[in-house]
């Protein structure tokens, strides 16, 4: 059954990647689908963008590897001075514990707040879609350009 399942799998890419490779030369999601078989040009469209977004997350990930190995190499260099009482490199250790756990999402999220004028709340005004035109025009008279610019 898995083997079933890995065939499955591996001609889904082969197809996705021929797609991205037909769309590459410029033929048409309806002439995608007819060729490669897909049942419609929407089934060909999400074919090559699944490609895509895959090989974009691959890329990251590899990126994610790569500065990960360097950090990993600076830390190594860097941790035996730090533990020695070097302040300079004990400082750099931090860095490089910061940098890794923004590469890794391990930081808590931090609370961030928006206010108005002077610590204030702000102002949000809402308008009806038939009303946005008006608005801006009414608040023209407050912007100024500078002279010989439109």
């Amino acid at each position: 059954m898995r083997t079933v399942t890995t065939q499955k799998v591996i001609e889904d890419k082969e197809r996705q990647t021929k797609a991205v490779q037909l769309r590459a030369a410029g033929l048409s999601f309806d002439v995608i689908a007819a060729q490669l078989g897909f049942a419609n040009r929407q089934s060909a469209h999400r074919s090559v963008k699944a490609a895509l977004q895959g090989n974009l997350r691959e890329a990251v990930a590899e990126l994610r590897e790569l500065d990960a190995e360097r950090l990993d190499g600076l830390l190594r260099a860097l941790y035996p001075r730090a533990l020695k009482g070097d302040y300079g490199a004990a400082d750099r250790v931090l860095r490089i514990l910061e940098r890794r756990a923004k590469l890794y999402g391990l930081d808590a999220p931090v609370k961030q707040e928006v206010s108005g004028p002077e610590g204030g709340p702000m102002g949000v005004q809402v308008f009806a879609h038939g009303n946005v035109t008006a608005a801006i025009a009414s608040r023209s008279s407050d912007y100024h350009l500078p002279s010989g610019e439109d």
